[in-house]
């Protein structure tokens, strides 16, 4: 298996994407060493050679193999970092450009993260927004604090108005951000802490229906899913993104029910088919009786035989078209030419 790192993917300015970040040399070669083969198979191409990034403060990983390619893209990496680190002025209009875009591009991915209880996806996008040193920062900083103060109360407490309120009160201690910054802020975390509340609730729904499907309570499961939908419906786009996220169990969870539903038809079926065999069955036996008293009779009684004879006809008549009806009307027919009624 791949030993892809999880946690060490930054947004790197000078190859404007996403790169994994080693913090020495060596670490980056023992990946090279231990994973390009298997990372060759999977896509074709692998990592030949490390590199360090003047940008990043680290070690990259690249599959460009050409030391001279490599020297080259170097120097340009350091031709950039100068330009960019003696003054912003000397930064051309393009790159500032680019730059901005990716900094409002992570912080708008972190803010959705954040308000979908995302705070590891969060954490790494206020993160890499930070890495290429905007020159107003303050409100990623403080997004990311808010993440991070989030974390810490919920891990601490499942006090939510509690943790609600503590956050509202650092929200309002902050004296870079401007009061318009801090209402908008304070919404967010009102918003964020409900979602959290509303996620809970669902996880704890759900696990309440998969317990259900162990013991095939399946009507308590419908129950149960029934119960996820109406506390999200109605409630905007954002509570529709907090279902999207346990979706999958959801949908489990109705596989499980449907499967269940589909055999219980099926038995239904079978348990009915069975029951109107067995009433033919009876039927026709009933039939058979009929016929075989009425040649026993009939030597001794014809009007006795005739009406046992009828008796049956009739019955015969009401039976659905089947090879059984066909003998037993030939059976009564012979019967009455036999003997002449």
């Amino acid at each position: 298996m791949i030993m892809k790192p999880t946690r060490n993917r930054v947004y790197c300015p000078s190859c404007l994407r996403s790169k994994m970040l080693f913090e020495s040399e060596e670490k980056a070669n023992n990946f090279i060493r231990f994973n390009s083969a298997e990372i060759m198979e999977l896509n074709g191409k692998a990592p030949t050679r490390s590199y360090y990034c003047r940008f990043c403060g680290g070690w990259h990983i690249t599959s460009i193999s050409s030391e001279q390619k490599g020297q080259e893209m170097d120097q340009l990496d350091q031709d950039r970092f100068e330009k960019l680190t003696n003054g912003q002025a000397k930064a051309t209009s393009a790159e500032l450009k680019a730059r901005s875009r990716e900094i409002q591009k992570f912080y708008n991915k972190g803010i959705s993260a954040l308000s979908l209880c995302r705070f590891e996806q969060a954490e790494l996008c206020f993160s890499n927004a930070l890495i290429l040193n905007p020159i107003h920062s303050e409100q990623i900083e403080h997004a990311q604090k808010i993440c991070q103060r989030i974390q810490e109360q919920l891990a601490c407490s499942m006090d939510y108005e509690n943790t609600k309120r503590e956050l509202l009160e650092f929200n309002a201690s902050v004296s870079v951000l401007t009061q318009s910054d801090k209402e908008s802020f304070e919404r967010f975390i009102i918003e964020i802490i409900d979602n959290y509340c509303i996620l809970q609730k669902l996880y704890s729904i759900l696990d309440n229906a998969e317990v259900a499907i162990e013991n095939k309570e399946y009507e308590q499961a419908k129950m149960c899913v029934e119960e996820c939908s109406s506390l999200v419906q109605d409630q905007g786009e954002v509570k529709l993104k907090l279902k999207g996220l346990v979706n999958e169990r959801i949908q489990c969870i109705q596989s499980a029910i449907l499967k269940h539903d589909e055999a219980h038809i099926a038995a239904k079926k079978e348990r009915r088919a069975a029951k109107q065999k067995q009433k033919k069955t009876a039927e026709l036996m009933r039939i058979i009786s009929l016929l075989e008293s009425a040649e026993k009779t009939i030597s001794q009684n014809q009007d006795s035989a005739k009406i046992l004879l009828s008796t049956a006809s009739e019955r015969v008549r009401r039976l659905p078209p089947s090879e059984e009806k066909d003998i037993l009307t030939q059976n009564i027919e012979r019967i009455m030419q036999t003997y002449g009624l």
